[in-house]
C-alpha cells in the first residue's frame, strides 16, 4: 500500500483510487485492507461493499460505480 489518503490506505490503481474518493464524497467510511477495502454506508441500512485489491474484471471500478450509484442513499449532484 502507498500513502495515506485522509484515514485510509492509498489504492496503487489510479482507478480504484478514485473509486474509494466517490464512495467517501458520498459518505462512506473506508476500512483499511488486509485482502479488500471495505466500504460502510452512513444511512441507517447499514449496507456495505467490499473493493479488491486486485481484481481481474477490467470493468470492476466501472461496475462498483454503478452500483453505487443504484443505492437509495446515493447522493445526486444537482445541476
Amino acid at each position: 500500500m502507498g500513502k495515506r489518503n485522509g484515514y485510509w490506505k492509498r489504492h496503487t490503481r489510479p482507478e480504484l483510487q478514485a473509486l474509494l474518493l466517490l464512495f467517501h464524497a458520498q459518505g462512506w467510511r473506508i476500512k483499511d485492507p488486509p485482502t479488500y477495502y471495505k466500504a460502510l454506508c452512513p444511512c441507517p441500512d447499514e449496507h456495505f461493499t467490499t473493493i479488491h485489491l486486485t481484481p481481474s474484471n477490467p470493468r470492476y471500478a466501472l461496475n462498483k460505480r454503478k452500483w453505487l450509484e443504484r443505492q437509495p442513499c446515493y447522493l445526486k449532484e444537482e445541476r
